[in-house]
């Protein structure tokens, strides 16, 4: 452990600023190895290093700026502190502003040997003797002196000759600390090379290290109290960071979305105008299409009254007349009649469906009143295209003169046009009738 009270320079240390990062000599520092108990929780760690220090420490532990190196796996903890009076002596500088305060020995706080190695650390001020076990990440030892350039290698072998089991470190590794850059999260990364060599990269992870805020706490040499209120403190404003952080992002995301929604109005309204200036096109093609449908409507089921009248007449007996017919789409026809007997009217609707032109649909209804049947009769025709004879070629129709059966056809689409759906027939006391047109659109 090195005495507190080694004599100090006649000059004041410079002490080493990077990046909000206070490095502190070592050879301020009394330093002190300490196993710990086997049955000590990791959570009673920092708890334990402070009774060590009242234990050990010759002075209060209030008078103390104290802090101590643990990793997990370590079985011990390495122990420093120095007493306030002798940092204020050596700088004036207030130690609350920086975001650490650490002895430089600390910055190799983490590096790993793969075997045991004595690292002599040099910073301005200092040099710092450090044994590494193998595959430690805390030093089990360290000790500083003060020196000039001129007598570094005598200081080194002062400290030699002043530390024990020298010779159970065989790999010698000289180190200088050349930058401390820190993150947007306040962690700090230790840069190092090695002496007289290109940074000895194959060799330990000693080059570049990125301590923990965890370890950096505790090496942190401030008070216990400073450092839970610095600590709750930067957690809230890094708290306070993130939600602002995070609602600017959704302040612009909302702006995105509003310019978005602008857009899209106006693409809309775009849209709309030209869907209003076509539709006056639409509508026109809309009746267009209508019309077409009405036409194949027409064609497909074309209304024959004449034909029909023509064949229900045809097989007409004498004691039966009508007095109205309504024709309806499909070609289906009411008849309201009267017949002289009922027997007469049954003779007539057997004539009907054999005849194979019409279908009854359902019971005709009658009533007879007064000697005389009244009758109302639905049935569907089926028109029937009477076959044409052959035509001897020397009997054919001349080229100039029209074709007749094209004419019966012309004629029977301009009766259809022009004939009404309703017929009305007045018959005198024979078979006499009468049409009454009732058009019907």
């Amino acid at each position: 452990m090195t005495d507190p009270s080694t004599d100090l320079s006649t000059t004041q240390p410079e002490l080493i600023e990077a990046e909000q990062v206070l490095r502190i000599p070592g050879h301020l520092f009394f330093v002190e190895s300490v196993e710990l108990p086997p049955a000590l929780e990791a959570a009673e760690i920092a708890d334990f290093a402070e009774l060590t220090v009242e234990s050990i420490a010759p002075f209060p532990i209030e008078q103390l700026n104290w802090g101590f190196l643990h990793t997990e796996d370590a079985t011990f903890i390495l122990i420093y502190a120095a007493h306030r009076d002798r940092l204020k002596s050596a700088t004036t500088d207030n130690l609350e502003p920086y975001a650490w305060v650490l002895p430089d020995f600390a910055c190799l706080h983490g590096a790993h040997f793969p075997e045991a190695t004595e690292v002599t650390l040099i910073s301005e001020e200092c040099v710092t003797l450090l044994h590494y076990d193998a595959g430690s990440e805390v030093p089990r030892m360290a000790a500083s002196l003060p020196f000039e350039a001129s007598n570094e290698s005598k200081v080194i072998a002062s400290i030699r000759a002043d530390v024990e089991d020298n010779d159970d470190y065989p790999r010698k590794l000289s180190l200088r600390l050349v930058d401390s850059p820190v993150s947007e999260q306040g962690i700090p990364t230790f840069h190092h090379i090695e002496e007289g060599t290109n940074n000895g990269e194959n060799f330990g992870n000693w080059t570049e290290l990125s301590p923990s805020e965890k370890s950096l706490w505790q090496s942190d040499i401030r008070s216990t109290a400073f450092k839970e209120a610095e600590r709750s403190a930067r957690r809230t404003g890094g708290l306070i960071t993130k939600i602002t952080m995070w609602a600017a992002l959704c302040g612009l995301l909302l702006v995105g979305l509003e310019i978005l929604l602008l857009a899209g109005n106006a693409w809309l309204t775009t849209q709309a105008n030209q869907i209003a200036k076509q539709q006056p096109i639409v509508a026109k093609i809309e009746d267009k299409q209508t019309l077409m449908n009405k036409l194949e409507q027409v064609a497909q089921n074309e209304l024959r009254p004449i034909a029909i009248l023509d064949a229900l007449n045809t097989s007409r007996p004498d004691g039966i007349y009508f007095t109205s017919t309504e024709t309806e789409g499909q070609n289906r026809i009411t008849i309201d009649g009267i017949a002289s007997t009922v027997n007469d009217l049954n003779r007539y609707t057997d004539i009907l469906s054999q005849s194979g032109t019409f279908q009854l649909v359902g019971t005709p209804k009658s009533l007879t009143r007064g000697g005389k049947t009244t009758f109302t009769a639905t049935l569907d025709y089926r028109h029937q295209v009477a076959s044409q004879p052959k035509v001897a070629p020397e009997e054919a129709t001349p080229p100039d003169s029209p074709n007749d059966e094209a004419s019966d056809t012309l004629a029977e689409v301009d009766t259809v046009a022009d004939t009404p759906r309703r017929q009305t027939v007045d018959a005198p006391e024979e078979s006499k009738t009468t049409e009454e047109v009732t058009p019907e659109i």
